[in-house]
């Protein structure tokens, strides 16, 4: 069966410039496949996670075999070094020289440190074993519909609802945690939280509504949040809605293009199915179906 991925692999490794000239007489030329017991062989690939556009994070697990660590020495000492360069040659480079399929795109590429395994077919040299590990996104093959996530921020009253969409690049849900408690007949009983978080991340921009009031909001105030997807000529979409708390933290090592980056964890309090109403005058507003009630979940633009 064909795997596109390792065969990308191969010739990306293939490129490193420490398997050639005077070093890669100790290796055994693991990129012919006919070589026994030498070669990059896939170690089990999972799915990571997916985010709201239906994009799924992928992990890619293989492990690298080199036959030529002799007993002598001298070759030995030569073969670890060569193998560390290596490593420390597709962490470093392997994102620009490895190019996957149209709809992938890397994440990161990693090589850790190798392990001896048993003698090769000669008898005086030993299998030498790295693991690697490659994580990279595939987009969805269908086109989802946007999730637009608002929040408003203040009394009812006087609330805005704006949403968090300038400078995000990736929205990732987390799953709510278990905890354990003894009854008073004691037994363990275990107890799962309700919503789990939502982390959005990406680049600062203070001067964006939405961000500007999440940096200068008291962590511990309740903010109204709203869920919803549908097209913009509709005037109401299927939504979920309710409170949350928000903890905002500056990226400042992630600078890209000038800008610092930032890192907003959303904690729902509570969760409510209903439908989010727009209006051409700008009027925005979230309307619960169990209570069916607008008191503190009301806001304009």
């Amino acid at each position: 069966m064909s795997d596109p991925i390792l065969e990308k692999l191969k010739k990306a490794i293939a490129a490193c410039p420490d398997l050639s000239g005077k070093m890669a007489g100790v290796f055994t030329n693991y990129i012919r496949e006919d070589e026994p017991c030498c070669g990059i062989f896939p170690a089990g690939e999972k799915r990571l996670s997916v985010d709201w556009a239906g994009n799924e994070r992928w992990q890619y697990d293989f492990t690298i075999q080199m036959a030529g660590f002799a007993f002598q020495e001298t070759e030995r000492m030569e073969n670890e070094i060569t193998a560390e360069c290596l490593s420390r040659w597709l962490s470093e480079n392997g994102a620009e020289i490895l190019i996957l399929g149209e709809r992938e795109q890397l994440e990161s590429i990693w090589s850790g440190q190798g392990r001896l395994l048993y003698p090769a077919q000669d008898g005086q040299t030993f299998v030498y074993e790295m693991p690697g590990q490659l994580v990279y996104w595939r987009k969805g093959a269908k086109t989802a519909p946007r999730q637009r996530w608002l929040f408003a921020f203040g009394p009812a009253e006087e609330a805005v609802w704006l949403e968090c969409a300038a400078g995000m690049e990736n929205i990732e849900e987390k799953a709510g945690k278990s905890s354990c408690f003894l009854d008073w007949e004691g037994r363990t009983k275990r107890v799962e939280s309700a919503f789990g978080a939502v982390v959005f991340s990406g680049q600062l921009f203070p001067e964006d509504p939405f961000q500007k009031n999440a940096l200068l909001q008291n962590p511990e105030q309740k903010v109204r949040w709203v869920c919803c997807s549908g097209k913009e000529a509709e005037e109401s979409f299927p939504a979920v809605g309710g409170f949350c708390s928000l903890q905002v933290e500056r990226v400042f090592g992630a600078e890209e293009q000038g800008r610092s980056g930032i890192r907003i964890q959303m904690q729902p309090l509570s969760r409510e199915k209903g439908c989010f109403y727009e209006d051409t005058a700008g009027n925005r507003f979230f309307l619960a179906e169990e209570t069916g009630d607008l008191e503190g979940l009301f806001g304009r633009e």
